[in-house]
C-alpha cells in the first residue's frame, strides 16, 4: 500500500473531525482569515471575544492586539495555504483549490486595510473587515509571505490568483526596501509610521534564528516576478544572513523553528549560488533534529493534561485576572489555559517543521510525534489555532 495513502487513511476520522472545527469554528468567511482561539464551541459564536471596534480604534489592550485572539491570523493563513497547496499535488480535490482561493483573499486583506499598502497586518477584524492594529511583526509576515510562495508554485493556483500573488509580494518587498534602513534602525514601522516598541519589527541586524527573513521576502519578490532588482535587494544581505543563522542554538520557542525553516527552505529554493544551497541544505537539516528532540518532550507533557483540560475554552481576555506589561503596554495572560494552548500549538508546529525535511526518515518521525500529540485530543472539542497547524502538518506529511 502506498505509504502516503495509508498514512492518511490511518488519520481520516481525525482529519474529518479537525477540518470542520477549523473551518467552522476559527475561520471567519467576512475576511477569509483564521483566528487564535474559540470561547465558545457554538458556531456563530466562538469569536465573540474578539476586540470591539472601538477597542481597537484606541489600540486596547495594546498595538499588537495581544492575547485578544486575533494577533496570528497571517501566520494561521500562510500556514494553511502552503500545506493546502502540498496536499493538493496528491490529491486535487476541488473543495481544496475553493478553500485556497478563499485564504489568498484573506491574504490580500491583511496586506491592503492598512494605510500603508504593502504593510501584513497580523489581523483584520471580522465585525467590519478593515479594523485592524497597526502593530505586525516579522513573524507574520514570514508565514504570509511561505503560503503566498507556495500557492504561486502549486497546481492550486489560478492564472488571477498568481497576478494577485506577484502584486502583493512586490508591494510588500519595495515598502521593506523604503522603510527596512539604517535611520529606522532597520525596523518595519507600524502601519500608523510609528516605530515599533516590541522589537518585533526589526528586520536587521537581529538574532540568528531570525536573519534569514529580511532576504526571504526579497527572494519571493524575485522569484515570482523575475524582476532582478529584488536579487540584488537579496544578495545585499544573503551571504552575512546565512553566517549569522549558522549561529543559532537549541532553545527556542515552537514558533522559531517553523519560520527558520520557510526562510531557508525559500532561500535555498531561489538561489543559484551551490555554496550557499549547501549551507541552507544544512542549516534546513539542523533545524530539523532540533525540532524532534523538543517535539518528543512537548508530547510527554501533553499527556499529563486531563481531557476535560485538553477541552478548556479560551477565556475573555478583558476579565483574566493577570496583565504583564509588553513593549510598554498592558498584555493580558490567560493563565493555565495558555500553557496547555502553547502546547497544543506546538505539537502542530513541530510536525510541520519535520514534514518540510527532504529526508524520508525525519517525515516518518514526524508522523510519530504527530499521531501521539493528536492521539488524546478531541477536535471537536479544541479552543486552540494548534489545530490549523495540526491540519498543515497531516496534509504535508501526507503529500
Amino acid at each position: 500500500m502506498n505509504l502516503m495513502f495509508a498514512f492518511f487513511l490511518s488519520i481520516a476520522p481525525w482529519f474529518a473531525e479537525g477540518w470542520e472545527t477549523a473551518w467552522s469554528l476559527f475561520y471567519a468567511p467576512q475576511t477569509h482569515l483564521f483566528y487564535d482561539y474559540i470561547s465558545s464551541y457554538e458556531t456563530g459564536k466562538s469569536l465573540h471575544h474578539l476586540p470591539t471596534l472601538e477597542e481597537m480604534s484606541v489600540e486596547y489592550p495594546n498595538p499588537c492586539g495581544y492575547s485578544t485572539g486575533m494577533e496570528d491570523c497571517a501566520i494561521l493563513n500562510g500556514t494553511m495555504l502552503g500545506a493546502l497547496t502540498d496536499a493538493y499535488e496528491k490529491n486535487s480535490r476541488k473543495e481544496w483549490k475553493q478553500k485556497a482561493e478563499d485564504l489568498l483573499k484573506g491574504c490580500s486583506l491583511l496586506a491592503t486595510q492598512s494605510d500603508a499598502y504593502g504593510y501584513v497586518l497580523r489581523g483584520v477584524s471580522p465585525r467590519d473587515g478593515h479594523s485592524h492594529y497597526t502593530n505586525t511583526s516579522r513573524d507574520q509576515v514570514t508565514h504570509w509571505a511561505w503560503g503566498l510562495w507556495k500557492y504561486y508554485h502549486g497546481k492550486i493556483s489560478t492564472a488571477k490568483g498568481r497576478q494577485t500573488v506577484r502584486k502583493l509580494l512586490r508591494a510588500v518587498a519595495d515598502r521593506m526596501h523604503r522603510v527596512v534602513i539604517p535611520a529606522n534602525d532597520y525596523d518595519m514601522l507600524r502601519s500608523n509610521g510609528l516605530r515599533s516598541t516590541y522589537g518585533n519589527c526589526k528586520m536587521w541586524e537581529v538574532q540568528p534564528h531570525e536573519a534569514a527573513r529580511l532576504p526571504m521576502l526579497y527572494a519571493v519578490a524575485f522569484d515570482v516576478t523575475g524582476d532582478e532588482t529584488y536579487a540584488a535587494y537579496r544578495d545585499e544581505y544573503l551571504a552575512e544572513a546565512i553566517d549569522c543563522s549558522e549561529k543559532i542554538v537549541e532553545d527556542y520557542p515552537s514558533y522559531v523553528y517553523l519560520q527558520m525553516m520557510y526562510a531557508f527552505t525559500v532561500l535555498q529554493a531561489t538561489t543559484l549560488n551551490s555554496s550557499y544551497q549547501n549551507r541552507l541544505k544544512k542549516l534546513r537539516e539542523r533545524v530539523v533534529l532540533l525540532v524532534a528532540k523538543k517535539a518528543a518532550a512537548n508530547v510527554a507533557l501533553l499527556k499529563q493534561y486531563s481531557a476535560s483540560e485538553l477541552e478548556m475554552l479560551g477565556p475573555d481576555w478583558r476579565k483574566v485576572e493577570v496583565w504583564n506589561m509588553q513593549g510598554g503596554f498592558p498584555n493580558p495572560y490567560w493563565g493555565a489555559y495558555r500553557v496547555i494552548w502553547n502546547r497544543l500549538r506546538a505539537a502542530g508546529e513541530y510536525a510541520c517543521v519535520a514534514a518540510l525535511s527532504d529526508d524520508m526518515e525525519q517525515h516518518l518521525v514526524g508522523r510519530r510525534i504527530w499521531q501521539a500529540a493528536i492521539a488524546d485530543v478531541n477536535w471537536t472539542r479544541t479552543s486552540c489555532c494548534g489545530i490549523v497547524f495540526h491540519l498543515a502538518a497531516a496534509m504535508t506529511l501526507a503529500g
